[in-house]
């Protein structure tokens, strides 16, 4: 799952989206069950040679690969392969080679498998590498009767996180890498060297006694590409990309009836989205945080006082996120909340008042913002929204009735607003 985080950036105005044209704008589709896990495999028929360089013995031998991965996935969508398992069946020739030797069993490790990845990213990843190291096995050696190498020996291997490329109607391939493990040698007939590519396993024989009769034996084979598992691009991301807000807000607050307008202080929209770049809808969920503060205007036009403010978060915007219709590469948030604004005190001629005056019903603002995918997924969100202040009500103080005049008819009134700005 894809989750980044923005800094705080000064607040600048912007002109505000139409909630209608947005809201008009946004797709729904109903949303997608979860994928579900399943098996697949190859097998096919490989070429390999027994000690290139010394003993050169080159022996056709069957090569599967199995695993368990996802029966759809979404555009861009991150995924994994699990329980992988790689099985090279020696014939039972070979194994009588090797028990020639006075071997009863081997053991080793898988020190390199290549599978390609299309549609997908990483393009490949190679069992027995650098990120999860050789793989061990082990198995017994009967006359008569084939060898069978699993790698790793107990346990499964997994791919590395997978994020798709590929488009809606495609699908993710996951395949043996076509390589050859060896070649002829430049210096000897009927010899080979190995190419490091390929298969390449590395046995050491034991007898009954458990003493090595056969070090450090190299098998190198050359596998052919060939489909292990194909897994669909469905048209719906069944997982949704995540996005983290963190904004720097301002904002100014209007006082109607002295025509008047107060700056807030800088405050932040902390919250989160989720996006999908199919039909379904995404949800957006984010608080606006700003710190109390104080704020000098004129009472009367004349008299200079300070009011105590506070804007706090009744309700948090709440909405859907979703890929617009139109020109591609635009997606859109809708959302809701409310705010309300608090007055904690009165300051005149140098004298403090406390109060309690808050607004009656809280401000109702809506965030309606068209964006590129990157911005979405970036956490870049511009916020530019506001609604009108209801009447204060003043609960608790000796000077409740003055302030209700005060505020409501001198200073605010008809025309007050509330407007947030990033």
């Amino acid at each position: 799952m894809l989750l980044m985080r923005r800094s705080r950036r000064a607040p600048a105005a912007t002109a505000a989206v139409s909630a209608a044209l947005l809201a008009g704008a946004l797709l729904g589709a109903p949303a997608q069950a979860a994928t579900e896990e399943k098996p697949y495999s190859a097998s096919e028929q490989v070429e390999c040679v027994l000690a290139p360089e010394t003993i050169s013995y080159r022996f056709d031998a069957q090569l599967a690969v199995s695993m368990s991965a996802p029966d759809e996935v979404g555009e861009r969508q991150q995924f994994q392969a699990h329980g992988i398992v790689a099985t090279l069946t020696l014939p039972a020739e070979t194994g009588a080679t090797i028990r020639e030797f006075g071997a009863t069993r081997v053991e080793g490790a898988l020190d390199r498998l290549k599978l390609d990845v299309a549609n997908a990213t990483p393009g490949s990843f190679t069992l027995g590498g650098e990120a999860e190291g050789p793989l061990p096995l082990r198995a017994p050696v009967s006359a008569g009767e084939p060898v069978t190498l699993s790698a790793p020996a107990s346990g499964a291997a997994s791919s590395p996180q997978e994020t798709v490329t590929g488009r809606y109607g495609t699908a993710v391939e996951i395949a043996l890498a076509g390589e050859a493990g060896f070649q002829s040698s430049p210096e000897r007939s009927n010899s080979y060297v190995a190419t490091g590519a390929g298969l390449m396993l590395v046995l050491s024989g034991y007898n009954e006694a458990g003493e090595v009769v056969l070090s450090e034996l190299h098998v190198d084979c050359s596998p052919v590409a060939a489909t292990v598992a194909a897994i669909p691009i469905s048209e719906v991301l069944p997982l949704p990309l995540q996005a983290s807000y963190d904004e720097a807000i301002g904002g100014t607050i209007t006082l109607g009836r002295s025509h008047q307008s107060v700056a807030l202080p800088q405050g932040a929209l902390e919250g989160s989205a989720s996006y999908y770049s199919g039909g379904q809808d995404g949800s957006f969920a984010a608080s606006a945080k700003l710190p109390s503060f104080t704020a000098p205007v004129r009472l009367l036009g004349l008299v200079p006082i300070e009011l105590g403010m506070e804007v706090t978060q009744v309700k948090p915007f709440t909405g859907i996120t979703a890929v617009l219709n139109g020109p591609p590469g635009r997606w859109g948030v809708h959302a809701q909340g409310q705010l309300a604004l608090n007055i904690s005190s009165l300051a005149l001629f140098g004298l403090r008042l406390p109060v309690r005056c808050a607004t009656a019903e809280p401000s109702s603002l809506e965030i309606a913002e068209v964006t590129t995918e990157a911005q979405a997924l970036a956490g870049q969100l511009t916020l530019a929204t506001g609604g009108a202040l209801a009447p204060f009500e003043c609960h608790g103080s000796f000077f409740d009735a003055p302030m209700r005049v005060i505020l409501n008819e001198l200073l605010f009134g008809s025309g007050s607003a509330l407007r947030l700005e990033s």
